[in-house]
């Protein structure tokens, strides 16, 4: 049973219950001082426990940041890992040298055997300058609109592979710049190129403009729409609003690769086919001039390259055309909702025709648009007129079968 006594005394317990008592009496004991002084031994303890709060304290800290800070989300993590393999695909292809898309002397010839062509000076200096100035400004605008909530984002930008440093700007048709652009591209040979090729009955399927800032990172090659028997069902247009040099990220294309043999190893399951195809295929490179246009077939491969310029953005306004016979060619359209898949190329051409700068048609479809007011609305119990409905939101993808 229980006596009260104490335990036998080991250094240990002597040491837990009296510390300053134990280092006097041992350092007495083996000679180290003969008495150290009270003082000496509370700084000694002082210091310590000084060094122990401090290695605890750190390692609490550091644990504490580690398990707090943000985890990269999965966007982070997919965007990671799709510039990383943008930059091994660019090594793949580096290995065939590229050479320049030059203009075509037939534009259909070229989209149908090669699946890219090339027009020189479809849009006028003058135009293309002052189209960049507004898109710079209605992106600016869109984004102080979509961050307080004013307007839906998807009504303003497209959804676009590898967001960062790079936009995807849905443009109005009731802007008088926007028109005279249009105006200009159909009474190019760009105009006759999309109607010899998918006809008067074409739907206008996109209107918007890339913007590709310094440091936009490589895309992955990829198609924009999936193969299909039928001819070429989307037609998509890049405009050129300044000089696109080497440096600024042109568009890198592969050509003839709108056929099923080439998506069959393109889209291989084993990499390594994949990762062949890219090494042996050709490429052509889209350095424009002003006004310039690249047209392509979607289903041909082809990827945005690396902004590496030091202050020049890459802007890049573009139209598609959408077979009138296909419903749906897998690839969600850059184009502002209240446009959507109600203009045939025929329509446009007519509205065009007006003296018009906006010709009554755009004005009319784009009364349906989101548009931020200018002042708060009124409070809802004094509102008598039946509310509007917005058109109905769509879900969309990343810009693309693979991206923009």
């Amino acid at each position: 049973g229980r006596t009260g006594a104490s335990p036998p005394a080991t250094p240990t317990t002597a040491l837990r219950r009296r510390p300053l008592r134990f280092i006097r009496s041992f350092a007495a004991t083996e000679g180290f001082l003969p008495e150290p002084p009270r003082e000496f031994l509370l700084l000694v303890c002082y210091y310590c426990s000084e060094m122990f709060f401090a290695v605890v304290v750190g390692a609490l800290t550091a644990s504490t940041r580690l398990f707090s800070a943000p985890l990269p989300s999965l966007y982070e993590e997919a965007e990671r890992g799709l510039t990383e393999r943008g930059q091994f695909e660019a090594r793949l292809a580096g290995e065939t040298p590229s050479a320049e898309l030059a203009a075509s002397d037939s534009p259909v010839s070229s989209l149908r055997d090669r699946g890219v062509a090339r027009i020189d000076g479809a849009l006028s200096r003058e135009t293309a300058e002052k189209l960049r100035v507004f898109v710079a400004e209605e992106r600016r605008r869109s984004e102080d609109a979509v961050t307080v909530g004013r307007v839906p984002r998807l009504s303003r930008f497209a959804d676009v592979l590898l967001k960062k440093n790079r936009a995807d700007v849905l443009l109005p048709l009731d802007d008088a710049v926007v028109v005279k652009a249009l105006r200009e591209l159909f009474r190019s040979p760009l105009g006759e190129t999309i109607e010899a090729v998918l006809g008067g009955g074409s739907v206008l399927r996109e209107c918007s403009c890339l913007v590709a800032d310094p440091g936009a990172p490589r895309q992955v090659a990829h198609p924009d729409t999936p193969w299909r028997a039928d001819p070429a069902a989307l037609l998509t247009c890049f405009v050129s609003l300044q000089p696109v040099e080497l440096d600024m990220g042109p568009t890198l294309f592969f050509p003839g690769t709108h056929s099923e043999e080439a998506h069959a190893q393109f889209f291989h399951s084993d990499e390594a086919v994949k990762d062949d195809f890219i090494r042996r295929t050709p490429t052509l490179v889209s350095t424009l001039g002003v006004g310039d246009v690249s047209i392509f077939d979607s289903r041909t491969i082809h990827c945005g390259t690396a902004n590496v310029h030091a202050d020049r953005s890459r802007y890049l306004f573009y139209v598609s055309f959408l077979d009138a016979n296909v419903r749906d060619p897998g690839n969600p359209g850059s184009i502002r909702p209240c446009y959507d898949n109600v203009l045939t190329f025929d329509a446009i051409r007519s509205a065009l025709a007006s003296p018009d700068a906006v010709p009554p048609l755009f004005t009319t479809l784009s009364e349906d648009d989101f548009r931020a007011a200018k002042t708060p609305p009124p409070p809802a119990a004094k509102i008598t007129k039946t509310k509007k409905k917005n058109p109905k939101k769509k879900t969309t993808s990343p810009k693309g079968f693979g991206g923009r």
